[in-house]
């Protein structure tokens, strides 16, 4: 809509939400050698799986990229000036991450020049339905995963838990 902006900054979570809606409602952009910048429900998602159109997939990676080679060997930025650019185009990719999602979740990405670190929320329902739909089918499988823990729990089980895909012998919804 004319006027109204693409994104509003939110204020950071201040602690007393429930962690797991927390969880359930931050998208995390962070380099770190997943093979994805994404983090959602607490691990990476991988770009096809974020619904989000190629030309942003493309170009979170390519953030990811510059930071990776930006660290090595030493886990140092080179100057001040890259850091900042690598900053800034993370906050950039943030916008964009969120517009496309709109405002059923919050981005965020690292920017140690703001105090707000980055938390980007979008606005109306997004400009990317087949996104804001894959995030929402992340949170239904992670609700859904949550209510199988918390019935085996009521039940007396003895839970142990590991970060395997389901695919690998993870927990999977049935």
């Amino acid at each position: 809509m004319d006027g109204e902006p693409l994104e509003r900054r939110v204020s950071r979570w201040d602690g007393e939400a429930d962690v797991a809606d927390h969880l359930r409602s931050t998208i995390r952009i962070s380099c770190g050698y997943a093979g994805t910048v994404l983090w959602f429900v607490g691990g990476p998602v991988d770009y096809p799986d974020s619904g989000l159109s190629d030309q942003l997939c493309d170009d979170l990676a390519e953030w990811e990229r510059v930071y990776d080679e930006a660290m090595v060997p030493d886990f140092a930025w080179g100057s001040i000036d890259k850091e900042r650019a690598h900053s800034e185009e993370g906050l950039r990719l943030a916008r964009v991450v969120a517009e496309e999602v709109g405002d059923a979740f919050e981005v965020e990405v690292d920017d140690p020049d703001s105090s707000d670190s980055g938390r980007i929320k979008g606005v109306g329902q997004g400009a990317n339905p087949a996104a804001a739909a894959a995030f929402r089918e992340l949170v239904r499988q992670d609700l859904e995963v949550a209510g199988r823990i918390q019935r085996a729990r009521e039940n007396g089980a003895q839970l142990y838990f590991t970060h395997l895909p389901p695919d690998e012998g993870g927990l999977q919804p049935d």
